[in-house]
């Protein structure tokens, strides 16, 4: 499959296990290239918001307070935002080195069961050039 010159370009593709017809949309090369680095530069950010929050939710938890006081009110935004960016950091990872600028638009049902895969070699049923 070609990539556009620029734009997206939507494409009818055929599954290879069922034969089904499958719309997708097709985005450039250097679109596919600047959304992976956006969604690995926002993992590494959730990273460091993970570990931010981390370290001061140890830090205020681990205090003794006068009685009367409670702790301050960003110490419960701290423990949400390390549940977040727990779920968040990895799977932002993985859809960075995953994507590849083809999106499934259209599929019949089960649409899980569609894929499209980078093919590394020949594909099968085609000629070698």
């Amino acid at each position: 499959m070609r990539r556009p010159a620029s734009g997206k370009h939507s494409v009818e593709l055929a599954c290879p296990m069922c034969d089904a017809s499958l719309l997708a949309e097709v985005r450039t090369e250097a679109r596919t290239r600047r959304t992976s680095a956006l969604l690995l530069v926002l993992a590494a950010l959730s990273l460091v918001v993970f570990f931010v929050a981390f370290a001061y939710a140890v830090h205020e938890g681990g205090r003794t307070l006068p009685e009367g006081q409670s702790l301050p009110v960003l110490f419960p935004v701290s423990v949400v935002s390390i549940f977040i960016t727990f779920v968040a950091a990895p799977v932002l990872f993985l859809q960075g080195r995953r994507y590849n600028g083809v999106t499934l638009l259209d599929a019949p049902k089960p649409r899980r069961l569609h894929g499209i895969m980078p093919v590394r070699g020949q594909v099968p049923g085609t000629a070698t050039r």
